[in-house]
């Protein structure tokens, strides 16, 4: 879809990025930590800015696999890329 989405043109914003990991948090793929993290380079590939919601997703794919310290991490990045957390990321 994203490929899609550049060949036609279309830009993609965080918003295209967070609606994709929420799309993974929600799929049945069992390697959804992988995928969430593969979209969070891709977003920095692309040259967009993620927002608190593209590391908030990704945080709760890592507390859907009870995986704390994975979660902790991608808390870590998004303060490292300067956004506060909100009442959703804690």
């Amino acid at each position: 879809m994203l490929q899609r989405m550049k060949d036609a043109g279309v830009p993609r914003d965080a918003v295209t990025y967070s609606t994709l990991i929420k799309a993974i948090s929600r799929s049945k793929e069992w390697d959804k930590v992988a995928q969430s993290e593969a979209v969070l380079t891709e977003i920095a590939e692309d040259g967009v800015q993620p927002s608190a919601s593209c590391f908030g997703g990704v945080m709760n794919v890592y507390a859907m696999k009870g995986d704390v310290a994975g979660a902790r991490s991608v808390l870590q990045r998004m303060k490292g890329a300067g956004l506060p957390g909100d009442v959703f990321t804690y």
